[in-house]
C-alpha cells in the first residue's frame, strides 16, 4: 500500500473514531490508533477541533431544548451519502 492510500485510509479511520468518540466511548486500540494518527495529521486534527465545535453547538442548541433528534436511519442515509461523495471525489 502506498503512502498517500495508506494515509488516505487512516485518515478516513481516524475521523470515523473522532466521530465515535465524540458520541461515546471508543475501546483502547482505536483510542491509540486515534491519537497516534492526530500527532501527524494537522488535517485530522482540525477536523477533531471542528467536530468538537460543532458538537458542543449542536448540544446546546438541541440537545438541552430537546427539540430535535435523528433517527437511525436518517443517520444510516446520511452516512451513505458521505461515503458516496467521498469514493466520487478519490476516483
Amino acid at each position: 500500500m502506498s503512502w498517500y492510500n495508506r494515509t488516505k485510509y487512516d485518515c478516513r479511520n481516524t475521523t470515523k473514531r473522532i466521530e465515535r468518540r465524540q458520541n461515546g466511548s471508543i475501546g483502547i486500540i482505536d483510542s491509540i490508533s486515534m491519537h497516534t494518527h492526530l500527532v501527524s495529521c494537522p488535517l485530522c486534527r482540525l477536523y477533531k477541533e471542528q467536530t468538537k465545535m460543532l458538537h458542543y453547538l449542536l448540544q446546546k442548541e438541541f440537545v438541552e431544548d430537546r427539540t430535535v433528534t435523528l433517527d437511525m436511519a436518517f443517520k444510516e442515509r446520511l452516512e451513505q451519502m458521505i461515503n458516496d461523495r467521498l469514493s466520487k471525489r478519490d476516483s
